[in-house]
């Protein structure tokens, strides 16, 4: 034991504290991370519910050179996306 300096026995205990540390924080991270990624929904329901009652909003634009053109244009969008939803 003579032959090391006197200093070692204090490091090594430093570099595996230093290590176990780094273990316990990135898995307290990984562990707080984790539980914000899942929704946990518990209840009951005694009849069904029929829902058939949404608010949707959406928002159409257009870039044309004139004001005409670009009227026609969200009158073809406005058009299509009733379409899309009726069906």
């Amino acid at each position: 034991m003579n032959d090391r300096p006197s200093n070692f026995w204090g490091l090594l205990a430093l570099s595996l504290a230093i290590v176990v540390f780094g273990f316990l924080v990135g898995n307290a991270l990984r562990h707080v991370r984790g539980t914000s990624d899942t929704i946990t929904v518990t209840g009951s329901a005694k009849r069904p519910i029929r829902s058939d009652y949404a608010v949707w909003r959406g928002a159409l634009s257009s870039q044309r050179p004139t004001l005409d053109e670009a009227y026609r244009e969200i009158n073809q969008l406005s058009n299509r996306f009733r379409t899309l939803l009726a069906d």
